[in-house]
This record gives structure tokens, C-alpha cells and sequence, in this order.
């Protein structure tokens, strides 16, 4: 956006402002020792409070601090987080802030929450349809996806992706990229499959699993190791810069969500060319476009199935030409970078239609 003249702040809750662009908003961070003992004792109603986690306070103490550096000076603020677009739309209705907020649901929101919202973005086309089966429309609401740079996630050399990671250079692998936990991203499930992968053929395969630490990191390498012995992988906290390689160095993308929205993971496997293998769910699939492999994965076995299918290497070129021309087309920074800004220009004209509605 910046690129394309359009006079954008980037808030972002740590780090450097390395941009001309971007501003350090203060706020307590989810793995700090302070966060954690602040949120450690529960009380009866705490769930309703800031301390009913470390990321519901991490994302309050972002909001109070955002708010103040809102105040003037801005027509839109577009986010994904729930909780401070919820906390900078009640600052927006008691008149604390001017800009109006536009809630990019990307988190899969219940129908009541998102109708909260004059102004929408669903990442997929399928979003709004789910809402108007729902009952609810507005006006003021739009599809627009998120975007990856086809540029950075695009093709390469999978030899030298390979040796940058110290992966061998013969062997079939599988990679999953996500929060190394149960319950959202089913690190354990796609244990479980690979492992049934593994039992079913001699070939050798390793199973690659990038992405943040949790609570149950360690306990999900022991399982791997109890199922799967030496054939995966855990990379803990890549730095994203990193992550065209580690796409490239894969032959598959195992995506094992269940229900999720727009996986940007999934986004930038596909845009690197990378085979994806999700679940029969359409907004997952959407993202995948039509050349992804789509397994039941309530179903013990099909996802083995699956990426033993795939270790046809004929089959794989075909889905990878067809999932990045899908990317390139359908995701990239060229293609929606200016529906961003039209979207943004269509809130700035009709907030003047709305009551108490005024443009900066």
C-alpha cells in the first residue's frame, strides 16, 4: 500500500520501526513472565475480563494504546484481530476515535460478532455467503483476500533450499507449517497420518513441522518420536524471511485444518508452487485454489493416502503448475493490492452517508 502511494501507519505491538511507516504501539506481550502472572489466577467472571488469558490481555493493553495514537489524522483502521477491532469499536462509538473500523475476519467470527460491524472483509467469497445463510447483510461489506508476494514465494531451487536447512536431498518430504499444537493447527493428527505413511512403504519420507512453540511442543516430539522415530523435523520459530526456502525444500504441503480461514501458509505454499493437501472444507480449499489435493481429513488414512499419492512425481508437477498459476492470479500483491484501496476508498465515501459519518 505504501508502495502504491497511499498514505498507510503500520501499527505493530514490538519490535523497531525499521519504516517510515511504522508505529511501535506499547503493550504487554503474551509470553512475558508479567502476562503470564497477571492471568495465572482465575476468578468467577475472569473469562470476561482482560485477564481471561495472556492473549486477551495482550490484545487489550494493544487496543488502550492504539486508541491514543488514533485519534486524529486517520479514515480506516483494517485489522484481523477480534478483540481490539471490538475494543477500538466501542472507543469508536463513545467518540474516542474518528477512523472507521474495518474487520477483516480472518479468525472465523460467529455471525452476531461480525454484525456488530458497519464495515466487513471476508477473505473469501464463501464468507458472505455463510452470513447471508445466516440472515445477516450489510451493505458496507466486501471480499477481499489477503495477499502474498508471488515475487518472494515463487519456485526455486530445491537442492540449495534443502542444504540451507541441512535436509537430505533424496528423501520424499512432507512439511506443515503452524503453531506446533493440538487443537487449531493438529500437529498430533498429522503425526498420526505420517506415521501411517511411514508403516505403509519402504520409500523413506521425513516429515517437516515449522512454526511457534507452544505448551505442547514437547510433548508432540515425544510422540513423534515414539510413531515416527528419526523421520521428522521440528523448526521452531523460523524467521519468516526464511520461508520461501523452507517451502521449496518441501514435495508436499500438508494443511490439516479443519475449519480455519485463509491460512497464510497455505496462501505462500501455493504461491511457491508447493503441492497442498487440505481438508474438504471450501474455505480452506479457496485459498488452495483448484489444483490442491482435497482429503477428508476426519478420516483416518485418507491424508496418508493422499501424500503417498503424490509421491508420483509427474502427479506433483501438474498440481504444482496449476497451484501457482492459481496464486499468481487470484493472490498476489499486483492483483489485490488496488482492491484494497478501492475498498478503502468506498468506506471513506459512505461513512459520510452514515450517521455522525465525517472524513478526515
Amino acid at each position: 500500500l505504501h508502495g502504491a502511494g497511499i498514505d498507510v501507519s503500520l501499527f505493530k505491538g514490538g519490535g523497531r520501526e525499521e519504516r517510515s511507516y511504522e508505529v511501535v504501539v506499547p503493550c504487554l506481550h503474551r509470553g512475558q513472565a508479567l502476562t503470564r502472572l497477571l492471568t495465572r489466577w482465575q476468578f468467577p467472571g475472569s473469562w470476561r475480563t482482560p485477564l481471561a488469558s495472556p492473549y486477551a490481555l495482550e490484545s487489550w493493553t494493544f487496543a488502550r494504546s492504539l486508541v491514543r495514537k488514533l485519534r486524529a489524522g486517520y479514515d480506516v483502521v483494517n485489522l484481523q484481530d477480534p478483540l481490539v477491532a471490538a475494543a477500538l469499536l466501542a472507543a469508536r462509538n463513545d467518540g474516542k476515535i474518528k477512523p472507521n473500523v474495518l474487520l477483516a475476519n480472518g479468525t472465523e467470527e460467529a455471525p452476531e460478532f461480525l454484525a456488530r460491524f458497519d464495515y466487513l472483509q471476508e477473505l473469501d467469497p464463501l464468507g458472505v455467503e455463510q452470513l447471508e445463510i445466516a440472515g445477516i447483510r450489510r451493505k458496507h461489506w466486501y471480499v477481499v483476500p489477503n495477499f502474498v508476494d508471488t515475487g518472494v514465494f515463487c519456485p526455486g531451487d530445491q537442492a540449495a533450499a534443502r542444504r540451507r536447512f541441512n535436509l537430505p536431498l533424496d528423501t520424499y518430504v512432507v512439511l506443515g507449517v503452524g503453531a506446533i499444537q493440538r487443537q487449531l493447527k493438529r500437529t498430533d493428527y498429522l503425526i498420526q497420518e505420517f506415521a501411517r505413511l511411514s508403516r505403509a512403504s519402504q520409500s523413506s519420507a521425513l516429515l517437516v513441522v515449522a512454526g511457534a512453540r507452544s505448551d505442547e511442543t514437547d510433548d508432540l516430539k515425544r510422540m513423534a518420536e515414539r510413531d515416527i522415530g528419526g523421520q521428522f523435523r521440528f523448526l521452531e520459530n523460523i524467521a519468516h524471511e526464511a520461508m520461501p526456502d523452507l517451502y521449496r525444500a518441501a514435495d508436499v504441503f500438508a494443511f490439516p485444518v479443519l475449519h480455519g480461514i485463509y491460512g497464510i501458509a497455505l496462501a505462500e505454499a501455493a504461491a511457491t508452487g508447493l503441492p497442498c493437501l487440505v481438508h474438504n472444507w471450501n474455505r480452506v480449499s479457496w485459498v488452495a485454489g483448484p489444483g490442491a489435493t482435497i482429503v477428508d481429513m476426519n478420516q483416518p488414512g485418507s491424508l496418508a493416502a493422499m501424500m503417498d499419492k503424490l509421491r508420483n512425481k509427474p502427479a506433483r508437477e501438474a498440481a504444482s503448475v496449476r497451484t501457482r498459476q492459481w496464486a499468481v492470479s487470484h493472490l498476489s500483491t499486483t492483483r489485490v493490492v488496488h482492491q484494497y484501496i478501492d475498498m478503502y476508498h468506498d468506506v471513506i465515501e459512505t461513512s459520510r452517508c452514515l450517521p455522525g459519518g465525517s472524513s478526515t
